[in-house]
């Protein structure tokens, strides 16, 4: 089964359109590694600017990324 949000046109996108979105979604943790996914966006970021990265959660790494 696949959800989209533009099933109901009268919600604002959450994501930018255009865009090549990157959702990581869990607890930010040491052991989950969320570093090794934003140090592999700033790489890509810098020959794409058609790129965008959205971290949603809570956890001890929160306030570092």
């Amino acid at each position: 089964m696949c959800t989209s949000i533009q099933q109901n046109p009268t919600i604002e996108y959450l994501l930018p359109q255009g865009k090549i979105n990157i959702l990581w979604c869990g607890r930010m943790l040491a052991w989950k590694k969320v570093e090794n996914l934003v140090q592999a966006f700033i790489r890509v970021s810098k020959i794409r600017s058609d790129i965008h990265l959205t971290l949603v959660g809570k956890g001890e790494c929160e306030k570092k990324y």
